[in-house]
């Protein structure tokens, strides 16, 4: 799909059309699990040039639960895969930048504050990322609930 879309290009022309840009974000997140079913983001050759675009556009939109959740999940994915279809050191290193701008978009306060809400509104997606992702990323925006949950449980 995203190669018949040209997701790519859609994304990086789509200026900063919120809706345009969220769905974007969603299908990258079900990307990072089409490894075997599809074209996962680390087999898709435009990979970097859409998340880069996708980086780009949502620090302008500014801050939602949807994008914290996709800055983050992103990031993690990028920790842990390499693009499939080269071994350029270049790209490697470009990867590892969109990584760390979806990084730097979760540590800024208004999308921490975003987080946080989310979190004690319950939104199940600020809930899976405390409790799986935050530790890994050490997600600024539930540093606090670990702390708390640390001292209260009697953990170091």
């Amino acid at each position: 799909m995203a190669r018949a879309t040209a997701l790519h290009e859609v994304v990086w022309r789509s200026g900063d059309d919120a809706e345009v840009v969220d769905h974007a974000g969603r299908l990258l997140h079900v990307m990072k699990h089409c490894e075997g079913m599809g074209t996962s983001l680390r087999q898709y050759e435009h990979a970097v040039t859409v998340m880069e675009a996708h980086a780009r556009h949502i620090r302008v939109l500014g801050p939602t639960a949807e994008r914290y959740f996709t800055a983050a999940s992103l990031a993690q994915y990028l920790g842990t895969q390499t693009p499939a279809w080269s071994d350029d050191p270049a790209l490697g290193a470009h990867w590892e930048g969109v990584r760390m701008s979806y990084l730097d978009l979760t540590d800024r306060a208004d999308r921490c504050d975003v987080a946080r809400k989310g979190l004690a509104a319950g939104d199940w997606r600020m809930t899976w990322l405390a409790g799986s992702m935050a530790p890994e990323l050490d997600l600024r925006a539930f540093r606090d609930l670990r702390t708390l949950r640390n001292g209260r449980d009697g953990e170091p």
